[in-house]
């Protein structure tokens, strides 16, 4: 850990303690609960939340967005530092860390009762590392109906929509080409999954199948390889693209930015076989061993607020994704019953693969992100591409295995 890093993280932590109301007291004296996250739709639910939590109980939560990809890192180095959050929320994947980030195990699960596929989100060998707020993060195909009509159901199609879309002066489609969780479901078209109850699998014929095809698109020109998040939301809004492949947590957004012209579509199919998208939840970890720590009364008062149906319905308002509870969930599903879109978004988050919170799946994630780097650059042949991450991802697994020991 470098000295600069250990003077960030304490800055960091100065800068939100001085930003709490005076009004909060003498700050030896104060309750309050530290709390990072990287879904930045989730502040206003948390702005809101939290004021409320305050009031109910006295104890002030003190939430620090950042970006994805950054939260992980600096979760693993402020533990190591010993200045880590009581809590971070994040997808369920983190678990896959969960003994560098000294994640508590959640001995005694709290007793609201959870829609399909929740707990599991967040239990590895047979053990509950997180308490899951909300579920689904899956990826949908987001179209705009002043451009195409009506979505295609296949791949070809979409293809074969391609004339007429740029023909008005738009792009075809817009997705994050080197995000990994946008890879997936070109590699599901064609049976493969990155990791099973045998491992990880990234070696397969199925995988490499996969990836020829993924590479196909880049040749046909249909992949904008500098497509960031901007395209795939912004863009998308402003008509830039007819079509986007995006979250689920993007799904309000996109409707009531776009109004009448809003479509939503199922991943099309490719061959006949349809894309599957990964989803899990995102969940509430304790680094550090926070549950267990002095603060636990504190946590366990916040958790047990938070997977109340009014704090469920909303992060659902605010987020976008489904609540994990069962009573919230069937609340808002019965809402949408006549409601075409989100008959949409339900068949898609059923149709999904759930990813294993696993310490496979984590290096499996460094493992493909390299590969298909090279072989998307032409550095590598599709065979040496999925060999190489295979190779990679064991070895991670491995360094990871040595350095929590």
């Amino acid at each position: 850990m470098t000295m600069r890093y250990t003077f960030f993280v304490r800055f960091i932590w100065l800068i939100l303690v001085a930003s709490l109301p005076i009004s909060a007291g003498v700050l030896g004296k104060e309750r309050q609960l530290v709390l990072w996250y990287e879904k930045f739709e989730a502040e206003s639910a948390f702005t809101k939340l939290g004021q409320q939590f305050h009031a109910e109980t006295g104890i002030t939560l003190v939430v620090q967005h950042m970006p994805t990809g950054d939260l992980k890192a600096s979760s693993i180095r402020a533990v190591g530092e010993g200045v880590a959050p009581d809590i971070i929320f994040a997808p369920s994947d983190f678990i896959g860390n969960r003994a560098i980030l000294k994640l508590s195990e959640i001995a005694e699960p709290f007793s609201q009762p959870m829609i399909e596929g929740a707990t599991s989100s967040v239990t590895d060998g047979g053990k509950q590392y997180g308490v899951p707020l909300l579920y689904g993060n899956h990826l949908m195909l987001y179209f705009n109906k002043s451009l195409v009509a009506e979505s295609a159901n296949s791949w070809a199609g979409l293809i074969a929509q391609r004339e007429i879309v740029e023909g008005k002066g738009v792009n075809l489609i817009a997705w994050k080409p080197m995000e990994m969780y946008w890879v997936i479901p070109f590699l599901t078209a064609f049976g493969g999954v990155p990791v099973d109850d045998n491992g990880i699998q990234l070696g397969s014929p199925e995988i490499a199948k996969g990836l020829e095809y993924y590479r196909q698109q880049t040749e046909l020109g249909v992949i904008n390889m500098r497509c960031s998040y901007e395209c795939v939301y912004e863009k998308f809004i402003a008509g830039e693209y007819a079509y986007a492949i995006n979250g689920d947590w993007a799904f309000n957004q996109l409707k009531q930015k776009l109004g009448l012209d809003f479509g939503v579509a199922m991943l099309p199919k490719v061959d006949g076989a349809r894309m599957r998208s990964m989803s899990s939840s995102i969940t509430l970890m304790f680094p550090g061993d926070a549950l267990n720590g002095h603060r636990k009364s504190d946590i366990d008062s916040f958790v047990r607020f938070m997977l109340t149906a009014d704090a469920q319905r909303v992060m659902y308002q605010e987020t976008g994704m489904m609540p994990t509870t069962t009573q919230a969930y069937s609340e808002i599903k019965q809402s949408f019953k006549d409601d075409p879109d989100m008959a949409v978004f339900f068949a898609q988050m059923e149709h999904t693969i759930p990813m294993p919170p696993s310490p496979e799946m984590s290096a499996a994630w460094i493992g493909m992100a390299k590969g298909v780097a090279l072989y998307m650059r032409g550095k590598a042949t599709g065979e040496q591409a999925v060999e190489f991450m295979q190779t990679h991802a064991e070895r991670e697994l491995r360094r990871q295995s040595e350095t929590q020991k």
